[in-house]
């Protein structure tokens, strides 16, 4: 979201419902931004391919519950890190 020129993230969200949208991959980057997410639902999207499971996770903490069922994801991946 954008006010006046600045971009705003509710820091304190815990629940993000973004299912039955359009979204592709790129929305993994967004949603990263929201350290206290608890649930996030980007079921029956656009999501294609491979995700970095271990570097969305390492963003997102407090994630308990993911969805992301009914997208054309066909792996899991864990980057390699430097940990």
């Amino acid at each position: 979201m954008v006010c006046d020129g600045r971009q705003l993230r509710p820091m304190n969200l815990e629940e993000l419902g973004l299912g039955y949208n359009l979204f592709n991959n790129s929305i993994l980057a967004d949603v990263s931004g929201f350290p206290n997410l608890k649930s996030l639902n980007i079921g029956n999207n656009q999501l294609k391919g491979s995700i970095d499971i271990k570097a969305f996770f390492c963003a997102l903490r407090k994630l308990e519950n993911l969805d992301i069922g009914y997208n054309e994801v066909n792996q899991l991946v864990a980057s390699k890190g430097t940990d």
